[in-house]
């Protein structure tokens, strides 16, 4: 009995708001629209998205940026009763019930129809993902993941999903959320390989994007084919003659760096220096202008000088790294963080420990404001700083750095990840030395 009812009172409901969204249409056709597309996004959605995203998508929504037309079709899907306008942050609301049943009301291809719109419209506002546009990216990020996760569940394939796609991953890549960005990877890459073959260009884009993932991961076997392979594509569109000579050659001095890194990771450290040397060779000569390229290329050779123990070329990179980054990058950036931790690294083991600890508290403070508590990068910094404050002897200080780093890592990595295995590692080092110095302690007790 209980079901019959309630299977009664929802066919009622989903009647009620089709006659609903039917009298919405008569009114306003593009009021009846964005409610259609509102129930493919998150709950909580960006009023940019509506406003600005769907210029492009043609039919109601061609006069959508004459202001007039705008706030007319606002406010008459406001006055339906499926939706709430908060003027104050600039957002759209639709409860996920609301959400079902217009989604109900729709055919299957409707509802495939209306995915692409919804993705296309998130697409034409997610900005760049770098650090500058974080905020506005975070903002998307909900209704960016519920357009991608119904592209992969419903295999749907154009390169406007492909991109949404790789954008969305790079942002959940940047801030360290890898389990989330891999499968958005993946897919993109399906996608532009189905769409427009296996050596294209954005191809490259692409595979760069998930073997770096797959590096930070810690599994490097899987991401050196990547590399490589994106490598030879941007090698061949060089050798045809484009009119994008900058573009190409961008791509393809990231490529060396990225190789570079990797070996380096592996510790193949005469591998991997002229990988790095032939994206200097771009970054400085002229062959691209992005200077941001250049600094992070100073920086990892740097860090590969320092693995060698060449400590004389491993300063003189540090410091034109950071000088690099102070001038064309906003004070607290994640990279200027990078450099002073490394730095702070490389004065350490050149005894110069005076100068040790203000680079590496500034470093995880940059991380922790920039990046957020749970970041690995963070951990990263932790481990370093608790390295520190064990040689000083100050364990108290060492220990909950530590245990705080252990639980970042593992929460973000395999168990077998290179970081987890070093701060594991010095982390019972730590534990060790408490231990002897309590023993020590005691026995000083006893004696006197």
């Amino acid at each position: 009995m209980t079901k019959k009812t309630t299977k009664k009172n929802h066919d009622t409901i989903a009647s009620d708001f089709i006659i609903s969204l039917v009298d919405t249409e008569k009114i306003n056709p593009v009021s009846a629209d964005f409610l259609r597309l509102c129930a493919f996004y998150a709950e909580n959605i960006p009023e940019e998205i509506l406003k600005e995203g769907t210029k492009d998508l043609g039919e109601h929504f061609e006069g959508i940026s004459d202001p007039t037309t705008w706030e007319n079709a606002l406010t008459e899907a406001c006055n339906s009763g499926f939706l709430h306008h908060d003027p104050s942050h600039n957002m759209v609301t639709m409860n996920y019930s609301i959400q079902n049943f217009l989604r109900q009301g729709l055919s299957k291809s409707e509802q495939h129809d209306w995915v692409k719109k919804a993705a296309q419209s998130v697409k034409n506002v997610f900005p760049e993902v770098k650090f500058s546009n974080w905020t506005q990216c975070q903002r998307l990020l909900p209704s960016a993941k519920a357009c991608v996760d119904r592209i992969i569940k419903w295999g749907l394939a154009s390169e406007d999903n492909a991109y949404l796609l790789n954008i969305t991953a790079n942002y959940l890549h940047e801030k360290g959320q890898y389990a989330q960005a891999k499968p958005l990877y993946k897919q993109a890459l399906a996608i532009r390989e189905q769409i427009l073959g296996k050596e294209h260009i954005k191809i490259a884009e692409t595979l760069n994007d998930l073997a770096s993932l797959y590096h930070v991961q810690g599994k490097y076997l899987q991401a050196k084919p990547l590399y490589e392979r994106a490598l030879e594509i941007v090698e061949k569109a060089l050798s045809q003659e484009p009119s994008d000579v900058k573009v190409l050659y961008e791509k393809k001095g990231t490529s060396f760096n990225n190789l570079g890194s990797l070996h380096k990771a592996q510790r193949l450290f005469d591998e991997a220096k002229p990988y790095y040397e032939k994206a200097l060779e771009i970054w400085e000569g002229g062959l691209c202008d992005e200077k941001s390229n250049l600094a992070a290329t100073l920086n990892n050779l740097g860090g590969l000088y320092e693995a060698q123990r060449d400590y004389e070329h491993a300063e003189p990179l540090y410091d034109r790294a950071l000088e690099i980054w102070k001038e064309i990058l906003e004070p607290g950036h994640p990279s200027i963080s990078a450099t002073l931790n490394n730095l702070g690294g490389l004065y350490k083991v050149m005894g110069r420990d005076e100068e040790v600890q203000p680079l590496m508290e500034q470093a995880l403070a940059i991380r922790e404001n920039a990046l957020g508590d749970e970041h690995p990068d963070v951990a990263i910094s932790l481990n370093n700083l608790a390295e520190l404050y064990k040689i000083s002897g100050e364990y108290s200080q060492a220990k909950p750095m530590y245990e705080r780093a252990l639980k970042i890592l593992r929460n973000s990595f395999d168990p077998n990840h290179p970081h987890i295995i070093m701060c594991t590692i010095n982390y019972k080092n730590a534990l060790s030395l408490i231990k002897s110095s309590k023993k020590r302690r005691k026995k000083h007790r006893k004696k006197k």
